[in-house]
């Protein structure tokens, strides 16, 4: 592969998984919007919700994989990009039938988000180094919060037809990454693993899945108790609005952040810094409980975290441990904890509430100083090789600006 090819890759790569991360979360609000249409009242609207999650976490495990093998990868990727445009403009084409049958929408509308996304994921991962993957990964990262932030607030004055043709364009703009004209890995490149993957790798990537999930567990859960705490300490909506600004400006530049970390210092501190920083967070809300600062405190941390671990685990992580051209599985498993999480939350709503808030915070920080234990015992990923070819360049690199300093003298 010549040096410019090598370059469109990580390029296409990157924005490919800008364009569909965005998406992906833009099309809850999609569905929230059809249900606001058809006067669905939210607790009314949790089992479609789960519908949403449920298809999002049944149909990419299986069908996505198998589509890759048979169609090639970036051929899916652009398919998939297309075809979950369509799904996303099918409430300004079809408003009738979409209120008709809104638990069908909600199915095929989490199918179109969740078939695509380990190949996404690895496709990224295929094609990046392993002491830049943390930085890339981090840097796609940025965008899609920059981008979410701006497609969030331009959409909120519009109807359901308007913010569907929006999100639509905003979905099938992925294809214009064909104008990069990336290529797939070429055949020598890819590693081929027909033999079962060694105990080493599968006790590696268990004890990074552990605190992952129980990360995912943990706050997803916790999130309506701290909405309904934060609602009931602070009234205001423009400080409310200013909290979620606040977190979602964090989670965008810790995510870059912790991209850049991961790859100086390797994942495992990275992490661990994240976990350590959000239990604290948990603490201090049960703490002061009744404090405004405490909240805005929170949503900075909570905020933070889920950049950081967001970068390491669902890009990351399952790129270094998986082998190079079959990464698809890997981040099958890896995203699940995410989609499992979400539908436990719903149904665990009811039940938290009943508990003081206090305690689940309590347990909450807790849970979280334990998952980083696991952490203790998993092996670095980033190999120590990646990190003195990265500090062997900067030395090449600083010694010809020193040698082209003396040659101007």
């Amino acid at each position: 592969m010549d040096e410019e090819a090598s370059h469109r890759a990580p390029l296409a790569a990157s924005f490919i998984n800008f364009n569909a991360f965005t998406w992906a979360y833009l099309t809850v609000g999609i569905l929230n919007k059809v249900q606001e249409l058809t006067q669905v009242q939210p607790q009314e609207g949790l089992p479609y919700i789960a519908l949403y999650y449920y298809a999002a976490l049944c149909i990419f495990n299986v069908i996505g994989q198998l589509r890759v093998k048979t169609m090639g990868r970036l051929r899916f990727l652009h398919v998939w990009a297309a075809y979950g445009g369509l799904v996303t403009l099918s409430p300004a084409l079809f408003p009738q039938v979409i209120q008709s049958h809104l638990a069908l929408f909600a199915f095929i509308l989490g199918a179109s988000v969740g078939i695509g996304i380990p190949s996404t994921l690895a496709y990224l991962s295929d094609v990046t180094v392993v002491e830049e993957r943390g930085t890339i990964s981090g840097a796609t990262l940025f965008a899609s919060y920059i981008s979410l932030i701006a497609l969030g607030g331009t959409v909120q004055t519009l109807n359901i037809t308007q913010t569907s043709m929006v999100y639509a364009a905003w979905r099938f703009s992925a294809l214009a990454a064909l104008s990069l004209r990336p290529r797939e890995p070429l055949a020598h490149v890819v590693e081929k693993t027909r033999s079962p993957v060694q105990p080493r790798r599968i006790r590696s990537y268990v004890l990074y899945l552990i605190p992952w999930a129980m990360f995912s567990f943990t706050d997803r859960s916790t999130k309506p108790i701290v909405e309904s705490r934060t609602g009931l300490i602070i009234s205001e909506k423009d400080v409310l609005g200013f909290l979620t600004l606040a977190g979602v400006a964090a989670g965008g530049l810790s995510s870059l952040l912790g991209g850049v970390l991961s790859d100086r210092f390797g994942r495992k501190r990275t992490i661990t810094l994240a976990l350590a920083f959000l239990g604290l967070g948990y603490a201090i809300l049960g703490l002061t409980p009744h404090a405004p600062i405490a909240q805005f405190y929170f949503a900075v941390a909570n905020g933070c975290a889920w950049g950081v671990l967001t970068c390491t685990f669902f890009f990351t992580i399952w790129g270094d441990l998986s082998p190079k051209g079959s990464g698809e599985k890997y981040y099958s498993v890896g995203v699940l904890p995410f989609f499992l999480a979400s539908l436990v939350s719903i149904a665990l709503a009811d039940p938290l509430t009943l508990i003081g808030a206090d305690r689940v915070f309590y347990v909450a920080c807790l849970l979280l100083f334990l998952s980083i234990l696991p952490l203790q015992l998993a092996p670095e990923t980033l190999p120590q090789e990646a990190l003195e070819r990265k500090a062997f360049k900067k030395y090449v690199k600083k010694a010809k600006r020193i040698k082209d300093a003396l040659v101007k003298r």
